[in-house]
């Protein structure tokens, strides 16, 4: 028997939330259609189909917090080219396929005086292949693939006019193996990363263009989480080896800075997706070298190493964040830098994320003089249905303003 089926639907919703400090509504929708061609044995049971589907989703945010303001408008499709063969009967089934997901997300901030806009546009391709049992629930999945990014982002804060553009290509490897029906799973995934980034600023932080090349390698990943209740915990490792050049003018004339290094990083998270929540410390530590030049740099040639680390507290639904940021990051030791991660003109500065958080989280935390406290975040962050190990925005940074949810799922062809 061959049965053809062509399907789709559209979900709408929308919520409205609060907390002590922050007010928000999300309103969220979604489109997929698909073909399903299906040969069958009613008396084996034995099976083979073919599909394709493509699925949209928006999601539309605003909020509030302490007076400040965000609106958020992000668009993402997904893409399923598949086939599989199996038996309905003993619940055996192979699955492979070429899946693909393009999102753009575009973000206003209105701080009072300060403002910004950032863009940012995310894409992973994969080839993936599904073996499993349809009746007792289990399966395993391994998937192989590439990830882009692109960034851009400008605006005023206290440290004056900024712009930022960034871009990142990378290769991953991931196993997915759990239980459909419990919701258990374990991912492990590893990945490297190639990334380059320019900070333009103009005002009190200095006047200086800021350009670096990174290389991520050796990224590991390991979850272990239910898709049912939520929960997961998460450890992620690598090593990013970088190099940073500043050129700029200051109170002394004009400075030349390259800065190269090599930091050894570590993430770990525990968290609820389904609430939003989630508790996150990332360290890192590290070698350096400076070349300076110029009567305007006040920081001379030096060798030296690095250490510091982030806590992190989080309620994405609402897009309120907190964290603490101790010890010495690369970004302070050159003589000019704008933590854009906040407008706020009364913010402690926090952390910003150059590259994929989600990818790469302490690899390139820009942190703040010394150990500082911040409420509040801007920049949203997408994470790939039941794991954190795809993609994101920039600027997960911290400001004593507006927050961003980091709610937002990618939403699967095959769903």
């Amino acid at each position: 028997m061959t049965a053809t089926t062509k399907g789709g639907g559209t979900f709408s919703s929308t919520e409205t939330g609060s907390t002590a400090l922050t007010d928000y509504q999300l309103t969220e929708t979604s489109h997929h259609t698909g073909t399903v061609v299906e040969t069958s044995d009613i008396w084996t049971g034995e099976y083979e189909s073919s599909k394709t589907a493509t699925a949209t989703s928006s999601l539309h945010a605003e909020g509030s917090e302490l007076g400040d303001a965000y609106t958020l408008d992000k668009t993402e499709t997904s893409t399923e080219n598949s086939e599989s063969v199996g038996n309905t009967l003993f619940g055996d089934y192979t699955l492979t396929g070429v899946f693909g997901t393009t999102s753009t997300a575009i973000e206003t901030t209105d701080h009072g005086t300060y403002a910004a806009t950032f863009t940012e546009i995310l894409t992973e391709d994969s080839d993936r292949t599904e073996t499993g049992d349809s009746v007792e629930g289990d399966y395993y999945l391994t998937e192989t693939g590439t990830r882009t990014h692109d960034y851009n982002h400008f605006g005023t804060n206290a440290g004056g006019s900024f712009s930022v553009t960034e871009g990142s290509n990378g290769t991953f490897a991931r196993t997915d193996e759990g239980n459909y029906t419990t919701g258990a799973y374990t991912i492990d995934e590893t990945s490297d990363q190639e990334y380059d980034f320019a900070l333009t600023n103009n005002g009190s932080a200095g006047t200086f263009t800021f350009t670096g090349e990174e290389e991520l390698s050796n990224v590991s990943l390991h979850e272990e989480g239910n898709r049912v209740d939520g929960d997961y915990t998460s450890t992620k490792t690598g090593e990013d080896d970088y190099t940073l050049i500043e050129t700029g003018t200051a109170a002394g004339g004009a400075f030349t800075q390259t800065l190269t290094g090599t930091e050894d990083f570590r993430v770990e998270e525990t968290g609820n997706r389904d609430q939003g929540t989630y508790v996150r410390t990332s360290t890192g530590d590290g070698e350096w070298d400076r070349i300076s030049s110029g009567p305007g740099a006040t920081l001379g040639t030096d060798d030296g190493t690095l250490d510091y680390s982030i806590d992190e507290t989080g309620d994405s639904l609402a897009g309120h964040f907190e964290q603490t940021v101790s010890g010495t990051t690369r970004y302070e030791l050159l003589d000019g830098f704008n933590n854009v991660a906040h407008t706020n003109s009364g913010a402690t500065p926090g952390h910003v994320l150059l590259v994929q958080p989600d990818l790469e989280e302490a690899a390139f935390a820009l942190a703040s003089q010394g150990t500082s406290a911040a409420v509040g975040c801007e920049g949203i962050v997408g994470l790939p249905e039941g794991g954190a190990t795809g993609s994101s925005s920039l600027f997960l940074g911290a400001s004593n303003g507006t927050g961003m949810p980091r709610r937002w799922q990618r939403s699967r062809a095959a769903s």
